[in-house]
């Protein structure tokens, strides 16, 4: 299915009530649009009508997968899937400017170990993951929806945690980072009364990139107003 097709039969379906994102992104470039129309059908995949993605055959060589939520402009997970080609990498994207992005990335790599989905990464998880098909989820600055009227939109929730706690495999990792001071507050308090997630001991030597990434486009925008980062470095219990 074409980037176009696919985007003509999200439009159509009804949608969520309360989006974690809007749509706000600016003209895409000449490049971003070429890439969405000609590169998205090769470094996609392709979502049936609730139908379960199978992982191990979405990649050329298996390996452990990890999904990237809202990974913006792509600079953590391309930078992992080049670091870690034994390890297989779905990143999923609402925001068309940075899928594209990445997709001419992918391309001129020549990655086959990463895939990128533009779509409700919420809707994804729900409807076409499989139980315990991950090896590791990272969200990494994701929107903080700072006003108080807007927290009902925040991603991560007791209900996030659920889904993703039914996704990851046993002894699977969680990576999340913020750089908002109110949002690290409420991620501290979601986690304080879940029982899915526990701290990753600092002694346990991890090979893998599950909690590694280079510094982010967000992440320099937030050291540049003096906003502090905060990470949590999890394993489902």
């Amino acid at each position: 299915m074409t980037f176009s097709a696919m985007n003509k039969k999200m439009s159509e379906r009804p949608h969520r009530k309360i989006n974690t994102y809007v749509r706000r992104e600016g003209r895409l470039t000449r490049g971003q649009r070429e890439a969405l129309e000609k590169l998205y059908p090769k470094h996609s995949l392709t979502l049936n009508d609730g139908g379960r993605l199978n992982l191990e055959d979405c990649f050329e060589g298996r390996g452990p997968v990890v999904i990237e939520v809202g990974f913006g402009s792509g600079e953590a997970i391309i930078s992992n899937a080049l670091n870690f080609p034994d390890h297989n990498f779905l990143g999923i994207e609402v925001f068309r400017s940075g899928v594209g992005q990445v997709l001419n990335q992918i391309e001129q790599a020549q990655l086959t170990n990463l895939k990128v989905l533009c779509h409700d990464a919420l809707e994804v998880l729900e409807s076409h993951i499989d139980a315990e098909a991950v090896d590791g989820i990272q969200v990494l600055f994701p929107d903080p929806w700072p006003k108080k009227r807007h927290h009902k939109r925040r991603m991560v929730t007791a209900k996030f945690l659920s889904l993703i706690a039914q996704k990851i495999k046993p002894g699977g990792y969680l990576f999340i980072a913020t750089d908002e001071a109110g949002y690290t507050e409420h991620i501290n308090e979601v986690l304080g009364s879940q029982s899915y997630f526990g701290t990753c001991p600092e002694s346990e030597a991890l090979d893998g990139p599950y909690f590694k990434r280079p510094s982010t486009r967000f992440e320099r925008r937030g050291i540049r107003l003096g906003n502090a980062i905060s990470e949590w470095r999890l394993q489902k219990i």
